[in-house]
Formats: C-alpha cells, structure tokens, sequence
C-alpha cells in the first residue's frame, strides 16, 4: 500500500478458469520486431563524434537488448559459450587474439570449474602433445571441425563441428 500498486489478486482456482488463464497467455501475439535499419535510423544522431565506431556499437546493443530482440540472458549465454539449447551439431568458439591476449577456458562441469586450453592452443600445441609421431600438417579449419583433440585423429563418423568466430579488433586503429 505504502508504493500505492495494485495488489488485487485473484487466483485462478477453478479448471475451467486456470485453461482460460493460460490460453490467454499463450494466444497473446508479440510484439513484432524492428528491423536494424530501423534501428540504425533511430541510434545514428546520438552518436559520439570523437568515437563514432564505439559509441554506435554499444548504443545498437543496448537498443537491441532494451527492445527485447535479445533478451540479457541470451546475450548472456552467447558471450559466455553457454549452450542455450541441445543440437545436432558440436559448436567450437575461436577467439582470434593476439598471442598475449589469448585466455584459458573454463569448463563448469559437476560444480566445479576446472581450466582448459582453449582449441587455437591446443591446435599450436598439437605436435608436441601427440603422441602419434608424423601427425600431417592439418589446417586450422580442419583441425577445428574434424580432428578429435584427445586421440589426434580425423572424427571418423561426427558431423563437422561448425566454428564460432569471435574477431578482435583494435577499434581505436580505424579512428
């Protein structure tokens, strides 16, 4: 009361009045989404001067998460390599970095959270670590999508992994 909002609440407590409830939710029609060029319209006069780049990269992702295009948590997901959903096809993130910059993975696996090489590493690692003596030369983009990390051999039977490019780059350099 002190917030003055509406508190009337009324639970659903017959069948025929929990049905309605949902079938209203669920027949509820969303809202239909704005296009990026829309979007690119509504973001390009606030944009910074002294960093165009920067300025309108980060306004169009707020806009796209505060318009609900994206919700936080997918966004979340996809940054942090979190599976959202079950698929037929094993996905591998290639962060392209400088060697500095390059970070371990980390892996949460049964509550606990164990480091890994991350699969640029282990592809600049794999002569050293393969116990196979004359391991051919293999690409990278073979190496991410076909080979089996642990045994150093092609996947015989596995669909080819897709490849989840993440690019870095120096924003301030095209300034």
């Amino acid at each position: 009361m002190s917030w003055l909002a509406n508190a009337d609440i009324q639970p659903p407590t017959t069948l025929i009045a929990v049905l309605k409830y949902i079938g209203k939710y669920v027949s509820k029609p969303e809202k239909s989404s704005t296009s990026y060029t829309e979007l690119q319209a509504k973001i390009l006069p606030y944009t910074s001067d002294r960093a165009p780049l920067l300025s309108f990269v980060s306004k169009m992702l707020n806009k796209l998460i505060s318009e609900r295009d994206w919700s936080a948590q997918e966004v979340s997901h996809i940054l942090l390599g979190l599976t959202v959903q079950d698929s037929s096809r094993e996905v591998v993130t290639l962060f392209c970095r400088p060697d500095k910059e390059q970070q371990d993975q980390v892996t949460l696996e049964d509550g606990t959270a164990a480091p890994r090489r991350s699969p640029l590493q282990r592809y600049i690692d794999r002569v050293v670590d393969s116990p196979v003596r004359g391991l051919p030369e293999v690409w990278v983009f073979d190496w991410l999508t076909l080979w089996d990390w642990k045994l150093f051999r092609l996947r015989p039977r596995a669909r080819a992994r897709v490849i989840n490019y993440y690019p870095k780059y120096d924003i301030f350099a095209f300034l």
